[in-house]
């Protein structure tokens, strides 16, 4: 499946949430970026978690941008999220952001969000950027050709 039709998706369905917020969203999804194996449904709902992350977390808007990428020739697609003005995770729960067991609020959806990113074979984590903001940071396998047809099981 196409990651960036995904995200352009993703974004497209939370654009009048984020523009209520005064949320600003920049792309840079990189035109040719492989396939990736995966849910189209599960994946949107990933991307869907650290978007609502920003207007959560401030509401005097902001800018987040959201970047696609191949590392060379590597197998894995990678996601960047960057919200540059939400206070980012709380330090002592960084490492845990997306494992904590907490049912409250959207910490719950981003467990999901990490046992997702885990079904897909992949890897997501958060930064705390200097000054201020706070970076997602996924990683997916690119789809093996021949093995498009394989899906991935539902949550």
């Amino acid at each position: 499946m196409n990651l960036n039709r995904v995200i352009q998706e993703t974004l497209s369905l939370l654009d009048h949430q984020l523009q209520k917020s005064g949320i600003q969203v920049k792309t840079d999804l990189d035109a040719g970026l492989r396939p990736v194996r995966g849910n189209a449904g599960q994946l949107q709902q990933v991307f869907s978690q650290p978007l609502l992350e920003c207007p959560r977390r401030h509401a005097g808007g902001g800018t987040l941008e959201v970047r696609t990428w191949q590392e060379g020739s590597g197998a894995r697609a990678e996601v960047a999220i960057r919200d540059w003005h939400c206070p980012g995770a709380p330090a002592p729960h960084l490492r845990s952001f997306f494992t904590q067991g907490c049912a409250q609020g959207h910490r719950l959806g981003l467990s999901v969000t990490y046992g997702i990113i885990q079904e897909h074979g992949g890897s997501i984590e958060v930064f705390n950027r200097p000054g201020g903001g706070a970076s997602f940071r996924l990683e997916l396998p690119l789809a093996v050709p021949g093995s498009a047809r394989k899906p991935v099981n539902a949550a």
